[in-house]
């Protein structure tokens, strides 16, 4: 049986431990949401693929990210019209930028090699024509 004194210190305890777990729930919880800017984000076998988004001005893969040694990105837009294709490196300044037409919709592509990009770098999209853009899916490829 604990005395009263006992038992209050063991009341805090607990409480303590709970509110440090409850802590770190939330610091799991917003690594967990980082990850799901364009919807459907996930990453599996050295890609990286992200869902349906759409923007007028620019959109960055999961909100400006760095991935390490990128080797290339697909992405499908549903609507047509010039974008730029954006690269940042690890301390936000864009190193490039690569004009696509994208006169019909649909996939396109890029390949980091081609553009002498060997580095870590965040990925975006900046809108080069009138209207909203809007992608269906994409993948960025590891290595």
């Amino acid at each position: 049986m604990f005395c009263s004194a006992t038992l209050g210190r063991l009341v805090r305890f607990r409480s303590f431990r709970f509110s440090i777990s409850m802590k770190r729930l939330g610091a799991i919880v917003m690594i967990l949401a980082n990850l799901f800017v364009v919807g459907n984000a996930s990453s599996s076998g050295g890609d990286y693929h992200f869902g349906s988004g759409s923007f007028t001005k620019e959109l960055w893969i999961n909100r400006k990210a760095i991935f390490k040694k990128p080797v290339g990105v697909d992405v499908e837009f549903t609507t047509a019209g010039a974008f730029d294709w954006v690269f940042a490196d690890i301390n936000g300044n864009e190193v490039r930028a690569l004009r696509h037409n994208n006169e019909h919709g649909g996939w396109t592509g890029m390949n980091f090699a081609s553009l002498g990009l060997f580095g870590d770098y965040s990925i975006g999209f900046r809108n080069a024509s009138p209207g909203e853009k809007q992608l269906k899916q994409g993948d960025v490829h590891l290595k």
